[in-house]
């Protein structure tokens, strides 16, 4: 087992042959570092990181040998950002988990290869029935555990009924395209049921999300449906979007996280910030870039291209950091 305590210097990894632990990590806040990672030989563990707000640099895993578990983790509420997880060749195991709501992100996988399912000790998730689970207890040989969760997914008797209603929305896709000045947002239903609408969400981080936009829904149609919104006001550098789905009764549904950076030409840009192991800069110029510690000292400095710079940033200690660099006779100073 690989236990990571922290992911400085992992943008690269791809693969791991055994098993991979994230525990006990009390200041990690996201998995930023494993954005490359397909899969896992062996367990994939995520256990008790208390700060820990999504999961959605884990956007391209794909497989997992044996079990995964997550436990005890942080405060987000679904589980977005395994959405392209196909293989599951053990155990899934999902408790303890107090902010958690919905399963939405783990629909993917391929039940035939699930040996076990565990879903218990998360008092506020009501909302169990995505595809692949729905699919695993449709044969009545494979074994699960279903408690102490919130009704609708408090026993497997309450998951198997949910999955027999139809999904209130059935989402086909949710993509981003980008002009120099404007994001536009495109998503596609194949069928809707009591659909009041969908809030248009958008965040910098993937943490915190403002609501921008709201597209009013078909109501009950089985006719595929067109949506289209423009953000006229999108962020400098990353923008992290998804879509909450509204019933008229007051439930709801979020969609997978989707992510789009948008680099003005006329300025710098400097992103993620925070930053882990490495961070992106934005040039519009060639530039010289220097890079201080609290002190003033000066701890790097390099030339930049114009375009885009990946900056490795792994030799360096956790802390506050000030980029600068100039553009013409112009100077700027970035706290990092």
């Amino acid at each position: 087992m690989n236990l990571l305590e922290n992911l400085q210097g992992l943008d690269n990894l791809t693969s791991v042959s055994g098993g991979l632990g994230i525990i006990s990590n009390e200041n990690m806040t996201s998995l930023v570092g494993l954005e490359s990672l397909i899969s896992v030989g062996g367990d994939l563990l995520i256990l008790n990181n208390n700060a820990l707000a999504t999961l959605s640099a884990l956007g391209v895993l794909e497989s997992i040998g044996e079990n995964l578990r997550i436990k005890g983790d942080g405060d987000f509420n679904n589980l977005n950002g395994l959405d392209n997880l196909t293989e599951i060749n053990g155990a899934l195991q999902i408790d303890d988990i107090a902010n958690l709501t919905s399963l939405s992100g783990l629909g993917n996988f391929d039940h035939l290869l699930l040996d076990m399912l565990i879903i218990q000790d998360c008092p506020n998730l009501s909302f169990c029935n995505v595809p692949s689970i729905c699919d695993y207890l449709a044969d009545s040989n494979n074994e699960a555990i279903i408690n102490d969760n919130f009704t609708g997914c408090n026993s497997q008797e309450e998951v198997e009924t949910e999955c027999l209603e139809p999904l209130p929305v059935e989402l086909i896709d949710f993509t981003a395209k980008k002009d120099e000045k404007h994001v536009f947002l495109t998503w596609h239903t194949a069928s809707e049921n009591n659909n009041a609408g969908f809030e248009i969400q958008r965040s910098k981080d993937g943490r915190d999300w403002d609501v921008i936009g709201f597209a009013e829904g078909k109501g009950t149609t089985s006719s595929i449906a067109e949506y289209q919104f423009i953000d006229t006001n999108p962020l400098n550098g990353i923008n992290y979007y998804r879509l909450k789905q509204l019933d008229f009764d007051g439930g709801f549904e979020y969609s997978i996280v989707i992510s789009v950076i948008l680099l003005r030409d006329d300025n710098i840009q400097v992103y993620p910030n925070p930053a882990n192991n490495y961070v992106m800069i934005y040039s519009p110029v060639k530039s010289k870039l220097e890079i201080s510690n609290q002190l003033g000292i000066l701890v790097k400095q390099m030339n930049i291209s114009s375009g885009l710079n990946k900056i490795e940033l792994s030799d360096l200690g956790s802390g506050i950091y000030f980029l600068k660099t100039g553009v013409g006779n112009a100077e700027r100073i970035i706290k990092l």
